[in-house]
């Protein structure tokens, strides 16, 4: 999974993650990741 790469390549880029809980069925998921961009010195 993508997310899981960039956690482990880059950590102080992700900001936040939030999973759902507790909820059986089908449902439509909007995933939406923000990521800051690198510094560069």
């Amino acid at each position: 999974m993508q997310l899981n790469e960039l956690r482990l390549h880059a950590p102080e880029r992700i900001i936040d993650t939030v999973w759902g809980s507790g909820f059986v069925g089908s449902f439509i998921l909007t995933l939406r990741i923000e990521a800051l961009e690198r510094s560069v010195y």
